[in-house]
């Protein structure tokens, strides 16, 4: 039944990217060689479509294609006919569309040199391919076994918590192609099947579409555990009994082609463990470290910004998970920009508090929020990439709630300790 969904899902996937993806032809040229003219109109083929497509299994599963047609011994005048451009375009089904043989030599050692024009298809991605890409990797731990209260659970399964929500927080901002690393076995039987020539071209093409990333996240995960803690309360007869889980994880973002480190931090996390029902402990502390994880990198690299100003009513390009009714936020007015005078790169703009916002609706895509102060009309000041918004952290401890309520039980001269 798992298997199904699974299978289901993947169906769903495919038939929504099959209607946002199409197969678009461009226009190259390309030269070849080879001991006859057939081997040389084989390679200039094979050139152009590796111009399109990369020069990959999707060029040798095109090629081969080309090369049972191209199995003639007619005369030359027949590569240039009607025919022959019928014959390979049906043979192609159309991903060679068509071609026009511009220039061809004979070298006194009888090699043949071939040059064309073609035009060839391409795999159009939509624009969400567009976006920066990452894929989250398999983390480090320093630990086989993590003990959580009564629980010991393997730092294989925190891996794939983690790997998993932080997919699924990525993924939900919007501003990342996340690249899937952790199924490569079964997409991989699923491009075996294509590779075996029994598809359409229009399969074949999208071979040569492969993502792959701008930056990988890599991390180590030092700590998890469990603490139960019980705190006599000050001038009081009153304790209070607390139950905490504590992480400590270190992650970089590093840009694949160059190796450099874009983005590192240090994460420490410590949650109260509800007293409600839940799941699974391990899922409930790893969903939470993962939402603020995610919080960082997204702020890192794309930080909220006010996207329109209407009133006191604020726009801002981020929903999701990112977002939740009630956050309070710094409006901050981004100024001149500041280079380091040692090496002449940009490390930041001027920043300037102008104000304060509360968030009020959250969708998928966007929020708003209202503005609650402002140093000045930022409606009519408002300019495009002009206001980025700071989170107002207030973390409350369970120990300081309790005080709070033995405060106002003494206020009200009440000495009942059930509280």
């Amino acid at each position: 039944m798992k298997v199904f969904f699974i299978l289901f899902f993947v169906f769903l996937i495919s038939s929504k990217a099959s209607l946002s993806n199409t197969i678009e032809y461009i226009d190259v040229k390309a030269k070849g060689i080879g001991s006859t003219y057939t081997e040389a109109l084989n390679n200039s083929l094979s050139n152009a479509i590796a111009k399109v497509n990369g020069r990959s299994i999707e060029t040798q599963t095109s090629l081969k294609k080309i090369s049972q047609s191209i199995s003639t011994n007619k005369d030359n005048s027949y590569y240039s006919s009607k025919e022959f451009q019928k014959t390979i375009k049906e043979q192609t089904q159309g991903y060679v569309s068509n071609f026009k043989i511009l220039n061809e030599e004979k070298s006194s050692n009888g090699i043949v040199k071939i040059s064309i024009s073609a035009k060839i298809g391409k795999y159009k991605l939509k624009k969400s391919a567009q976006r920066k890409r990452i894929a989250v990797m398999p983390f480090y731990y320093f630990d086989t076994s993590f003990q959580l209260k009564d629980n010991v659970v393997s730092n294989s399964k925190i891996d794939d918590l983690l790997i998993q929500n932080l997919v699924s927080y990525l993924v939900q901002t919007r501003k990342f192609t996340v690249l899937d690393r952790e199924y490569m076995r079964d997409m991989n039987s699923e491009l075996n099947i294509i590779k075996t020539n029994q598809t359409n071209i229009e399969e074949t093409v999208k071979l040569g579409q492969k993502l792959f990333s701008d930056y990988i996240m890599v991390g180590t995960l030092q700590k998890l555990y469990t603490e139960e803690k019980t705190v006599k309360i000050k001038n009081s007869n009153n304790s209070v009994t607390t139950e905490k889980a504590f992480i400590e994880f270190s992650f970089r973002i590093i840009d694949v082609p160059t190796s450099q480190i874009m983005f590192s931090d240090d994460y420490t996390g410590i949650f109260d463990i509800e007293k409600k029902d839940i799941v699974s402990l391990e899922g409930d502390i790893i969903k939470k470290a993962t939402l603020e994880i995610g919080s960082i990198i997204l702020n890192a690299i794309y930080p909220l910004r006010l996207e329109k100003i209407s009133g006191d009513t604020a726009f801002i390009g981020q929903g999701g998970m990112e977002l939740e009714l009630g956050d309070e936020f710094i409006i901050i007015e981004l100024g001149e920009k500041i280079k380091d005078s040692y090496t002449n790169e940009y490390i930041g703009r001027e920043q300037k508090e102008v104000g304060k916002l509360e968030i009020t609706q959250v969708t998928s895509k966007s929020s708003s929020g209202k503005i609650l102060e402002q140093n000045y009309n930022l409606d009519e000041n408002f300019e495009p990439k002009k206001y980025i918004l700071r989170k107002i952290i207030t973390n409350v401890s369970n120990i300081d709630i309790a005080k709070e309520k033995i405060n106002a039980k003494k206020e009200e001269g009440d000495t009942d300790d059930d509280w």
